[in-house]
């Protein structure tokens, strides 16, 4: 399920550059290839775009650039084989976290070494990333020597096949992996003062502009402004992939695959140069190759539930058909996180015997305890191998490695923290925090260390978080029966749905209606899928007595609607039974692992 991108530069009879855009994909559930070509003139006249079976043949002294980025350790699970090509391109970001030349990661960078050495490619560039923390610590000349394999450039430029490259291993963000960062003393106005005029390919880890939450430069998209190299390519934003054929400010055609639609998956990008052309629009490839492994998972995902009354754990489709119970008699669950990477469902449980946190394979098997003794309300993980929750007895946030090992105290002196999310590429983590029904609740974040905590708005009883692709948080509220979304950027908070109250005339005391609520009801749990652009809510349905007091109805449901909460729809209700918590898994079957 993994695709390629190849882009021609050519040469109209006239002499005026012509951009020529091909994509090479797989659909989601189709066997064969297609390729989708389309034609972007310099001159920013209207795309032509007309379907292919096939790729091109290879057209006679052309050069190939294979580009690639964001493999985090994975190079061996790549699309095999590798599109060739004359020259590959690494965007960065070889290792998993930013630790510095450690023995693990020496180890790595020669497997990694030797892995290029296996590759038909001419040539190999890279460029380091912000994770790549042992470049930093070895140097430009120490990661040379141990990568001999490959042209490493670190803010220098280099002619091969006739094309001239710069390389920079700039970018932006907040994450705590901050290897070439200016927050961890990488001076960036150098390193793009650095970048020259003339380029047929700009090479840097991070993009250019801004928006990609923090993750894009403004200071690098003038400079590219000013010099116009011919191609930008760069990784870094695993969200956010495609193309953007831009001229100066204007942009002229965009073309994105997969985030917004989930039937295109990209992989790696290839170029394709022919002679020298004019200069025109400037093309800017934004790939990323942890993108690739996220997404070609989609064929089976699934949708996950923990109910009580029955405690248990149940599967179903995403649209709530086929739904099979994984687990029966918990002990009163009521927080859920899934771990795509390895593969896992964490679940918390609190009952007479103890209060703990749990771990199961995606179908329920290798069921196992991995901490005790925690009273939790919220858990997530992190895609570098940790588990997080909210711990309500201390009112605190704490984490610890997946198997439970090497516990510690992140933030302390909360109310009574809830739901909770995690942000592996921000760095940043989400929840809600209680304080009874007393409208004092707010939704907070911080930094993965516990640092930096910050209240993005003050709630009146806030359960469960979540995020989706642009960093917009969602919350369920309790105590005022709302779904609200917050815009990253702190802008404004909006209600996506929330109750509704409708009079009811007493025939008895007709100067004295009651009232019956109807909309959203106790909502609880609350997950987002943001390639299908939809968000899953539950909620319990509780209908009160007339002048207050105890609940004498419930209906529980299953809902999602659009991310601006338009075209609400009920999926599935559930009666008396309460649905707590769910969680949106993009898992591989057998048949996609096999085909990585």
């Amino acid at each position: 399920m993994l695709g390629r991108l190849i882009w021609k530069l050519l040469l109209r009879p006239a002499g005026r550059a012509r951009l020529s855009l091909l994509f090479w994909f797989r659909r989601q559930r189709a066997t064969e290839r297609q390729v989708l070509y389309a034609v972007v003139p310099a001159d920013n006249s209207p795309t032509e775009v007309t379907w292919m079976p096939a790729p091109p043949q290879r057209m006679q002294g052309a050069v190939r650039c294979v580009c690639i980025s964001d493999t985090h350790l994975q190079h061996r699970r790549l699309h095999a084989p590798m599109p060739l090509g004359d020259i590959l391109i690494h965007c960065g970001d070889v290792l998993l976290e930013s630790s510095g030349a450690t023995v693990k990661d020496i180890s790595a960078l020669t497997d990694f070494n030797n892995w290029l050495g296996t590759l038909s490619h001419k040539h190999r560039v890279l460029v380091a990333g912000n994770h790549d923390g042992a470049f930093r610590d070895l140097r430009a000349a120490g990661v040379k020597n141990l990568l001999p394999q490959c042209r490493y450039l670190e803010d220098e430029s280099m002619e091969l096949e006739r094309l001239k490259i710069h390389g920079s291993p700039l970018s932006a963000g907040a994450s705590s992996n901050d290897a070439f960062q200016s927050q961890s003393g990488y001076d960036e106005a150098k390193a793009v003062s650095a970048i020259p005029e003339g380029l047929d390919i700009l090479v840097t880890h991070g993009p250019a502009g801004e928006g990609a939450l923090g993750r894009a430069s403004a200071r690098l998209q003038e400079r590219i402004d000013q010099v116009r190299p011919r191609v930008h390519v760069f990784g870094h934003y695993h969200l956010g992939h495609g193309v953007v054929c831009s001229d100066g400010a204007d942009v002229s055609e965009h073309f994105s695959c997969g985030n917004n639609d989930s039937s295109v998956l990209p992989a790696a990008g290839m170029l394709v140069f022919t002679e020298p052309c004019e200069r025109g629009a400037v093309l800017q490839l934004a790939t990323s190759t942890d993108v690739v492994l996220q997404f070609w998972k989609l064929e089976a995902r699934h949708l996950y539930l923990l109910l009580n009354w029955p405690d248990c754990l149940m599967r179903a489709n995403l649209d709530a058909t086929g739904r099979e119970v994984l687990l029966k008699k918990l002990g009163h669950p009521n927080s859920l996180a899934v771990d795509d990477v390895r593969q896992k469902l964490y679940f918390s449980e609190s009952d007479d015997e103890s209060d703990r946190i749990m771990r199961c394979d995606l179908d329920g098997g290798n069921l196992e305890e991995v901490v005790t003794d925690v009273h939790v309300q919220g858990i997530a993980t992190d895609s570098e191998g940790r588990v997080y929750w909210t711990e309500l007895s201390s009112s605190q946030i704490q984490r610890s490695s997946l198997n439970g090992s090497g516990a510690e105290v992140l933030v302390r002196d909360l109310q009574e923290p809830a739901g909770l999310v995690v942000d592996s590429q921000a760095g940043r983590m989400y929840w809600a925090d209680q304080c009874g029904y007393e409208e004092t609740g707010r939704i907070q974040s911080a930094r993965l260390d516990g640092s930096d905590v910050t209240t993005l708005y003050n709630a009146s009883h806030p359960m469960h978080v979540a995020l989706d692709s642009r960093g917009q948080v969602y919350w369920t509220d309790a105590g005022s029966f709302e779904i609200r979304r917050w815009q990253p950027d702190g802008s404004f908070t909006e209600v996506l749905y929330n109750k509704t109250v409708v009079p009811l005339p007493d025939p008895k005391f007709p100067k004295y209606p009651h009232t019956q609520r109807t909309g959203l009801l106790d909502p609880q749990g609350i997950a987002v899928d943001s390639v299908e652009g939809k968000v899953y809510w539950t909620q319990l349905g509780t209908q009160y007595a007339k002048h207050g007091g105890p609940s004498i109805q419930r209906n529980s449901k299953l809902q999602r609607a659009n991310l601006d909460g338009s075209e609400i729809e009920t999926l599935a209700e559930f009666g008396a039974t309460q649905p707590v918590a769910l969680v949106i898994s993009n898992s591989p079957t057998a048949h996609t692992k096999t085909e990585l």
